[in-house]
């Protein structure tokens, strides 16, 4: 499921049969049935919140979100879909490049793919999160806002390029 090398042996101790699904079927199957995501499931069970099938489409926004708002150094109206944390971090750091005289330019091309990586279900006093990888294409770079003269990354579209986003839920 994760795309890892795995060797093939296997040893049963009764008459078995073996059934060979290729992978991009049983992830379409496992989205499509997200109660056999084990760990989805114990969170989603004890969060709604954490159903796979909504869950990707909040990461899904997300990320359209926080791309759209980026180059206007300004993420308050993804407020809602961040961590007081993230947005604050992420907030300051816009702040001091703007004050450095740097425009930021972001674009997203396309989103490809969101899958999940690890998730953990905690109780009341801590949160649960979930952590899924972002496969998207882009263009991310820094440019003088007055000469526009490229300061940091590159202008050239990036592709299939992995993001880790956490989703995190106080209950």
């Amino acid at each position: 499921i994760d795309g890892q090398p795995r060797s093939h042996d296997a040893v049963a101790d009764v008459d078995s049969q073996v059934m060979v699904v290729p992978r991009a079927e049983l992830l379409a199957f496992l989205e499509a049935n997200p109660v056999h995501w084990r760990d989805l499931a114990r969170l989603a069970e004890k969060y709604p919140y954490f159903e796979w099938l909504s869950l990707k489409k909040r990461v899904e926004q997300a990320v359209r979100k926080v791309y759209e708002l980026w180059p206007t150094a300004d993420l308050s109206g993804a407020l809602k879909l961040l961590s007081p944390e993230f947005f604050a971090k992420q907030q300051a750091e816009l702040k001091k490049w703007e004050k450095e005289g740097r425009q930021i330019v972001r674009r997203l091309s396309r989103l490809r793919r969101i899958e999940p990586l690890a998730v953990s279900v905690e109780d009341d006093k801590t949160p649960s999160w979930v952590r899924v990888v972002v496969l998207l294409d882009r263009v991310d770079y820094h440019r003088d806002a007055y000469t526009l003269e490229l300061v940091h990354g590159t202008s050239t579209p990036q592709y299939n390029v992995e993001e880790v986003w956490v989703m995190s839920y106080n209950g």
